[in-house]
């Protein structure tokens, strides 16, 4: 059975909608992320600088090349786009933040809802060209980008700091074991 999730208000400009997604456009929504960011909100909240990415669903279904659905796949009629907000980029922190919210209701928790920031198409740029130039410029970290965050968030942990000239009795450069001659 296919999970129904609540539906999460997106507040751009001050404005507040409900979420849609571009069937077909936007990525396929991978449910680890999802629940990596669940995670993170319940121990922290939403961190409302990650902002998603959205339009006024009304600029981009008049043109009828683009079919709108909900957060649980349910198609949305053009008369009712101005109800909702596109989510162009962050459709994953939108589905953990319902998550969030049944989680919070169940828990006596404050619902919240989704910051973000409302985009302009260039010129006659389309909603999939948009998706497509944001998600391409992403890349997926590698162990070293693992390691450098974990450094920069355990300090104190020796077995994840480099050798650096700010600590003392270094120079900042590798120590060389003296090659002893017989």
């Amino acid at each position: 059975m296919k999970k129904i999730y609540l539906e999460v208000k997106v507040v751009a400009n001050n404005e507040v909608r409900n979420v849609a997604f571009a069937k077909g456009i936007n990525r396929a929504i991978n449910l680890g992320n999802v629940e990596k960011i669940l995670a993170m909100m319940k121990v922290k909240g939403y961190r409302k600088a990650e902002m998603v990415q959205v339009v006024k669903a009304e600029d981009v279904i008049t043109t009828g090349d683009i079919r709108l659905v909900d957060i649980n796949g349910q198609d949305i009629n053009p008369e009712d786009a101005a109800k909702y907000f596109l989510v162009l980029d962050g459709q994953h922190r939108t589905i953990a933040a319902s998550l969030y919210n049944e989680w919070a209701a169940e828990n006596g928790e404050e619902a919240i809802n989704v910051p973000a920031i409302e985009v302009e198409l260039q010129g006659n740029e389309t909603i999939a060209e948009y998706i497509n130039e944001i998600n391409i410029t992403k890349k997926e970290w590698t162990t070293p980008d693992y390691v450098r965050g974990a450094a920069n968030i355990n300090p104190d942990n020796e077995f994840l700091q480099r050798p650096s000239s700010s600590r003392a009795g270094t120079s900042g450069s590798r120590r060389r074991c003296p090659i002893r001659k017989p």
